[in-house]
């Protein structure tokens, strides 16, 4: 009887690490910076969708703007999160594939307890043969992240064409999943 509450103990721990995600390690400037209130601003409908904007970069330094009016799926991860690693050959394959809105990756470098632009650009050379479809965006000015209140990795953010956050899901998200969420983003 104990051997048998040991082995359900011991296979609900182990699910518990397998479908949880990686939590980011958050130094205090960071957690500073993801509280301090945005000033709100009256604006009109026009004006807000003119000034939507929410800058991250290639690794050749080209501002993308992920708030452009394109339907896109953004898989926020980092170069430590074991559970975004297993992750990425299903982001490859969708990427790869056609659909009818953007995918992207974004990291973080130097905040979140990712390495630095150079050592991430460098690590990602040695696995970038591997994953040739992946667009991997640099979230230089941390903006992004804290844009949704980042609280773990991998996230799955899933933006309308309307510049919105139309949903935003912790943990890895299939494929199928991901195609299943897209038809609902306008």
């Amino acid at each position: 009887m104990k051997f048998n509450k040991f082995i359900f103990v011991a296979l609900m721990l182990s699910v518990l690490l397998v479908f949880t995600a990686c939590v980011p390690k958050v130094s205090s400037d960071n957690m500073d910076k993801a509280e301090e209130p945005m000033a709100e601003e009256a604006v009109s409908e026009d004006e807000a969708m003119e000034d939507k904007s929410l800058i991250v970069y290639t690794f050749d330094g080209k501002e993308v703007n992920l708030l452009d009016g394109n339907r896109t799926y953004v898989k926020a991860w980092a170069s430590w999160c074991s559970v975004c690693l297993a992750g990425l050959g299903e982001v490859d394959e969708l990427s790869a594939s056609e659909t009818d809105f953007r995918v992207v990756t974004v990291v973080s470098p130097n905040e979140f307890g990712e390495q630095n632009e150079e050592d991430f650009k460098a690590w990602w050379a040695g696995l970038e043969s591997e994953y040739p479809n992946i667009e991997v965006l640099m979230d230089l000015d941390n903006e992004f992240f804290p844009s949704f209140g980042m609280r773990a990795f991998p996230t799955s953010v899933y933006i309308g064409s309307s510049g919105e956050y139309e949903n935003i899901i912790i943990g890895h998200n299939a494929n199928d999943l991901i195609l299943e969420s897209m038809k609902g983003v306008n």
